[in-house]
C-alpha cells in the first residue's frame, strides 16, 4: 500500500507511514518538518536522489511518497 503527493502528510498524522520517501529536491525546512513527524510514529525516512531515475519520478509527483503499514 503506498500513498504520494498530498496524500502523505494525512497518512503520516494517521501514524500509518511504515516509510517515508522523500525528494532531496525538498526544501530543507519542510525535510526537518517530516522528520519531526515520522519521530513521532516511528516512520522511518529515506532521501532519494534526484540523480536517479526513482528520484526524477519521485520529484514529478510532488517530492514525497509513503509505503503504509495498513490501507487507509
Amino acid at each position: 500500500m503506498v500513498s504520494y503527493g498530498d496524500k502523505v502528510d494525512h497518512a503520516l498524522e494517521m501514524g500509518a507511514v511504515d516509510k517515508l520517501l522523500l525528494s532531496e529536491n525538498l526544501d530543507e525546512k519542510e525535510i526537518e518538518r517530516y522528520e519531526e513527524k515520522a519521530l513521532n510514529y516511528g516512520t522511518k525516512i529515506v532521501i532519494i536522489s534526484v540523480n536517479t531515475r526513482e528520484g526524477e519520478q519521485l520529484k514529478t509527483i510532488g517530492g514525497k511518497a509513503a509505503l503504509l503499514r495498513y490501507p487507509i
